[in-house]
């Protein structure tokens, strides 16, 4: 999945997006603390630096913050999904079983649920298949 991503084209704008992420948290935390926090930006600004000057230290960030990205997209996907299940699936297959709700094709008492099609295709058939 990431031998086909250029990292050399991605550095600049991969270093300038954590840079601008850290002022966001600089200005989140210094507007819930009522004070000036400024170790965000004292933080990222030598990886912005180093990352727009250096190009092996700029693809070096860069890799890893799409290996970082990669690693969270996978435990978020699988926590929210877990989650989505919990919360709607279950429930909802719980309530459909206390009051006896059963799939459309075996209320017919039927013995299965297979059906049977005798039709014979002729060349007529794929001339508009919709």
């Amino acid at each position: 999945m990431f031998s086909e991503i250029n990292y050399r084209a991605k550095r600049k704008e991969t270093v300038i997006t954590i840079f601008i992420l850290t002022i966001i948290i600089s200005c989140v935390l210094s507007f819930r603390l009522s004070q000036i926090i400024l170790w965000p930006i004292y933080l990222s600004m030598p990886i912005l630096l180093l990352g727009l000057l250096n190009l092996t230290i700029g693809n070096a960030i860069t890799w890893l913050w799409f290996r970082i990205m990669l690693s969270v997209g996978w435990f978020s996907s699988k926590v929210v999904l877990g989650i989505f299940y919990l919360i709607f699936i279950c429930p909802y297959s719980i309530i459909l079983r206390f009051i006896g709700k059963k799939d459309f094709l075996i209320l017919k008492r039927k013995e299965s649920t297979f059906s049977r099609r005798t039709h014979r295709f002729k060349s007529d058939d794929l001339d508009n298949p919709w």
